[in-house]
């Protein structure tokens, strides 16, 4: 039986690059459904290349698994919480081809929106795209595998969608998404959080 110890779930301020950086126009928020190969993060596990596929049966016509990468779910709309606090979840980055050519995607077991009209909403197993978001995400020093922040849009330049940003939360932001966690989530034995999502009120 699977043990799990509730703790005090703190969070880490996103910090996003100035357009200056070089990051340039990575992201892409119209992205297809793809697979993705996993980027080696410090700290974290090795995760399975999930473009390596197996067959199931035999013969001339055995078929071929689905990617473990098969989205299965509700794809999170960042414009429906512009402006909302939103914390980002077991945190990893993936090097993905989309239609618009290769991105660095921030990979994420669960996506917790705190305020607005979405308040506990959890989306599970999401890629985020956008240069500068994603990287605000999967490049923060999450200690506790969680980045906090409000979701906003910097200033379109020419030519070019206005970028996604996550603005660093405020004290009271902080106070909010621990109470949260503590009351919805708990640490599996690798340090992982798990949602208890039968007990979400959404």
């Amino acid at each position: 039986m699977l043990h799990t110890q509730r703790i005090s779930f703190g969070s880490v301020l996103s910090c996003v690059p100035p357009p200056n950086q070089g990051l340039g126009n990575r992201g892409a928020t119209g992205s297809r459904e793809v697979t993705c190969h996993m980027a080696k993060n410090k700290g974290k596990s090795p995760k399975k290349d999930k473009s390596k596929k197996k067959n199931s049966g035999g013969g001339d016509f055995g078929a071929t698994d689905p990617s473990d990468s098969t989205f299965d779910g509700e794809r999170w709309d960042k414009e429906e919480d512009l402006g909302e606090l939103v914390a980002f979840v077991n945190i990893d980055s993936a090097d993905v081809d989309t239609e618009h050519g290769p991105a660095t995607a921030a990979e994420v077991d669960y996506i917790v929106i705190l305020t607005g009209d979405d308040k506990n909403k959890v989306y599970e197993n999401q890629l985020v795209f956008g240069a500068m978001l994603a990287k605000a995400i999967y490049g923060a020093d999450s200690i506790n595998g969680i980045v906090l922040g409000r979701l906003a849009q910097g200033e379109a330049k020419k030519g070019r969608n206005a970028p996604w940003l996550l603005e660093p939360a405020t004290k009271k932001d902080h106070t909010k998404q621990e109470a949260w966690f503590n009351k919805y989530a708990s640490r599996k034995k690798s340090g992982a959080i798990r949602i208890n999502l039968d007990k979400v009120p959404f």
